[in-house]
């Protein structure tokens, strides 16, 4: 009997500190996601028919990234797809090139860097120009970002 109770103590002892070497990774692993964030400049714009409007997305990395995906989403009653830039100097690999169905009101897009170390620092991923149809304020968003 002493010695079942004995083991009962080293093995809750070493289930404790796997369990606790698993959330010290995890909490490395979320601290390091949340140091990249991905911006529109600017968030909107007023624009008068047919005019142009351009947004950049923009990518702030303070650690290493490599992938970046996502949708932007826009009013089709006020903003037209004129022109996608996405040769930059961010991604050079595209799993799914910036692509804009008419009639969705979205942008898709999915890539990354072949770069060895990855991106770090603020660049700009995507340039979207836009014609307006009518008159009006010309919001853009962005939904679904991974990176």
């Amino acid at each position: 009997m002493k010695s079942h109770r004995g083991n009962i103590i080293p093995a809750t002892l070493a289930a404790s500190a796997i369990l606790g070497m698993i959330a010290s990774v995890s909490l490395v692993w979320f601290k390091d996601t949340q140091q990249a964030a991905v911006g529109l400049t600017p968030s909107a714009a007023v624009v008068n028919t047919d005019n142009t409007v351009t947004f950049d997305l923009v990518v702030t990395a303070d650690t290493s990234v490599n992938a970046f995906g996502g949708t932007l989403i826009f009013d089709e009653s006020i903003l037209a797809v004129e022109k996608i830039d996405y040769n930059t100097s961010i991604a050079d690999l595209w799993a799914k090139a910036p692509w804009y169905e008419k009639g969705s009101g979205t942008i898709s897009f999915g890539g990354g860097t072949t770069k060895p170390g990855g991106f770090v620092g603020q660049g700009t991923l995507l340039t979207i120009t836009f014609m307006a149809r009518t008159p009006g304020k010309a919001a853009v968003s962005v939904q679904d970002i991974q990176i």
